[in-house]
């Protein structure tokens, strides 16, 4: 069976991440072309992120990967796409599972995955927020909030910091969005003012 044709199941997802972190170049090619392959398959986003929040998988190479596959990836599909002629996309339902997972970014003890996370919150942040997404700002506020309340918990700071970075990840977001639309503002303004002039 060719890799493209293989079947998805989470145990084989893990050992196509595991394959596509080794340094062979045939295998490492193989592993990222059955990876690509699954993209069109609900359960692939999910599996990801499944894997990039498993403390048992002992190599975190391989979590790393996961989640950064899931970042690269994930918005291209948030929306419809054609792939191969068929209109493809991330179901609601799906959706809903995956914002509520990535929230797990809080806990997460690895400063490389996290950091990737947040960045993957934020993507989705600028599609969804606030009307598919409306408690994100404030989930992330409630965390930082809880945990300053908790420092003597040995798990506050860690939530402390990494939801106060996930939030400062998503403030980002906003905020080049902002940017992007007060250019396209001020260039249509301009290009009126010009047009008036003629």
């Amino acid at each position: 069976t060719s890799t493209s044709t293989m079947s998805f199941t989470l145990p084989q997802l893990l050992e196509t991440l595991r394959a596509a972190t080794t340094a062979d170049t045939s295998l490492l090619h193989a592993s990222n072309e059955q990876l690509d392959a699954w993209e069109v398959k609900q359960e692939y986003w999910t599996g990801l992120l499944d894997i990039t929040f498993d403390r048992s998988v002992s190599d975190v190479n391989i979590r790393r990967l996961a989640i950064i596959r899931f970042k690269n990836g994930v918005t291209r599909y948030w929306r419809d796409r054609i792939v191969n002629r068929v209109k493809v996309a991330i179901q609601p339902k799906t959706k809903e599972v995956i914002r509520t997972r990535l929230l797990d970014v809080i806990y997460e003890p690895d400063r490389v995955s996290a950091r990737q996370v947040a960045v993957a919150i934020a993507r989705i942040a600028r599609l969804d927020y606030p009307s598919a997404w409306p408690t994100l700002v404030s989930s992330l506020h409630e965390a930082i909030v809880y945990a300053a309340r908790a420092m003597s918990s040995p798990d506050a700071r860690l939530v402390l910091i990494r939801a106060a970075e996930t939030l400062v990840q998503v403030l980002k977001e906003f905020e080049s969005v902002r940017v992007e639309t007060e250019s396209v503002v001020e260039g249509d303004g301009a290009s009126r003012r010009g047009s008036s002039a003629l």
